[in-house]
């Protein structure tokens, strides 16, 4: 099972990041604004939506929670041992 660092689009990764900014722009929030909920450096989100960085699990889960979202993940049966994000 690949990290969180590892993911790439075949795994979902972006089009989570796109969604999160969907949200985050729906909200109407600034990645600055989002930055300070989350309590990281100016610049973090704007890197994250970027796909200049990727956040750990932690941060991640910290992101998801300051827009007031949730992330579902479902078993893939196409394939038994993958996860569908």
């Amino acid at each position: 099972m690949p990290s969180l660092k590892q993911l790439g689009n075949s795994d979902g990764y972006v089009d989570m990041v796109q969604r999160l900014r969907e949200i985050r722009q729906g909200k109407g929030m600034s990645q600055n604004e989002l930055d300070h909920r989350i309590g990281v450096t100016d610049g973090v989100v704007a890197k994250w939506e970027s796909g200049a960085r990727k956040p750990g699990s932690f941060l991640l889960s910290c992101w998801i929670t300051a827009l007031n979202a949730k992330l579902c993940v479902e078993i893939n049966d196409e394939t038994p041992d993958s996860l569908k994000i």
